[in-house]
């Protein structure tokens, strides 16, 4: 009896050692595998995202028209309806054998009394060059007439924040910052404030997982693709990082990730140096993510970003940025030794939305920051454009695989620039537009920039 006892004590111990082995193996593993700075992991595990992470909305009644949603086209109404995602009614909309993309829009001084509704500016809006009928164009009709499964991420109400970027910024990253709590606007102006212990990027990440775990696994065979213009690029940033870590959690399967990650005139915070040559970011200062618990790499939301996007490019999600040629935020604020850094992993491209002569109402200054954002999702519509050597340039239709090979590159529109249609357009490739030589030795990322 002793050495039965004996025996089946020396099982358990091998057992518990085994086991023991096997996570210590997977935690080392997991560690290995990252890339970026230390204070986006989490030391402690991961919520049930999915379980624990929803907004309130009994509570909140008008937060029910936040969060990710399939569309789907209303033939009577020539309009796109929204389907919640994580519901059956939506999951029934989606085609698993077809590839996915979602839109993510920006900062919106009306969001708590409008919601983007992804349409071509009407000022040269022209529904017959794209197939369409009706008196504008919705870019989801574009996309699901091409075969797709489309869906648009709002939240509106938390991105209007009256002309102040930098309130949002606090709420993607943190809860409780002293410059915006998690808070939301309501129609009347007035806040709702702490309406959640989460935030915004979780809530992304959250809405993602429940949506693509009611769909089955062959979802993941074809493409996903995640299209975020603006304000909406640093929230989805942040949100595709946490949902490569909560896979690596297990809360949802690896291949049903982001295969490719659009920014569209993202908003990388605004970033300038100061008359002594030092770094100054106009964003939120002494963040707290929250689901680290750790400060903020560098105190700078525009670098955190960019060790989001080295994470991702590490993941071979391919990485694609589209700025055009009078954008403040990435010739004016962006420091070169960011863009030089964020050009190692992903391909850079300057459209020049110059669509004033079709329509006098249209202002390439102050229009263009949409037009980038208008020409890509356009640009699906159309064959792959090429460059001066005949060689496909990026575009929303350019093969993914092809937009892993380009990066590093930096391209520039120089032929087609007056129209909206992107088939008449012709891309040159040169060297990005910065030089890091004249930058102070202050400059946060110079080292990683130089050495890759």
């Amino acid at each position: 009896m002793g050495r039965r006892i004996k025996v089946l004590s020396a099982i358990i111990l091998l057992i518990t050692v085994v086991f023991s082995a096997s996570v210590a193996f997977k935690t080392y593993a997991k560690r290995a595998s990252r890339v970026s700075h230390d204070s986006l992991y989490s030391d402690h595990g991961y919520v049930d995202y999915a379980k624990e992470v929803y907004l309130n909305v009994e509570k909140y009644p008008d937060t029910a028209e936040l969060g990710l949603f399939w569309t789907r086209w209303n033939e009577t109404k020539q309009k796109i309806e929204l389907i919640p995602a994580d519901s059956e009614e939506g999951a029934a909309l989606v085609d698993p054998d077809k590839p996915s993309i979602i839109f993510v829009h920006g900062m919106l001084d009306d969001g708590h009394y409008y919601q983007d509704k992804f349409t071509l500016n009407s000022s040269v809006a022209i529904p017959e060059q794209f197939g369409l009928t009706g008196d504008d164009v919705p870019m989801a009709r574009i996309w699901q007439n091409k075969g797709w499964n489309v869906a648009i991420y709002h939240y509106n109400r938390f991105a209007s924040e009256q002309s102040n970027p930098l309130r949002i910024e606090a709420k993607i990253w943190s809860i409780d910052h002293p410059v915006a709590n998690m808070r939301y606007r309501h129609e009347d102006g007035t806040y709702a404030e702490f309406v959640s212990e989460y935030c915004m990027a979780e809530h992304f990440a959250a809405e993602y997982i429940r949506a693509m775990n009611m769909l089955p696994d062959s979802i993941g065979d074809h493409e996903i693709r995640v299209a975020s213009h603006s304000m909406g690029g640093q929230l989805s940033t942040a949100a595709l990082f946490l949902l490569t870590e909560l896979s690596d959690d297990g809360q949802i399967i690896s291949k049903k990730l982001p295969d490719r990650f659009t920014l569209l005139d993202a908003y990388f915070s605004t970033n300038m140096y100061n008359k002594n040559g030092d770094l100054v970011s106009m964003g939120p200062k002494d963040i707290t993510v929250r689901w680290s618990g750790k400060p903020l790499p560098y105190n700078n939301t525009g670098y955190t970003m960019y060790e989001c996007i080295k994470a991702l490019a590490a993941r071979d999600i391919a990485v694609e940025y589209y700025v055009f040629d009078e954008s403040f935020l990435f010739h004016a604020f962006m420091p070169a030794d960011l863009a030089m850094a964020l050009n190692q992993h992903c391909v850079i491209t300057e459209v020049i939305p110059n669509w004033s002569m079709m329509n006098s109402e249209y202002s390439k200054t102050f229009d263009g920051h949409n037009g980038v954002r208008d020409w890509y999702l356009c640009s699906f519509y159309c064959d792959p454009v090429k460059d001066t050597e005949g060689n496909i340039a990026p575009s929303a239709s350019a093969p993914t695989e092809v937009i892993k090979n380009l990066k590093g590159r930096y391209y520039i529109l120089v032929q087609g620039s007056g129209t909206v249609l992107a088939s008449d357009d012709i891309f040159e490739l040169r060297p990005l537009p910065k030089d890091i030589d004249e930058l102070p030795d202050t400059a946060l990322l110079k080292q990683i920039a130089l050495q890759g």
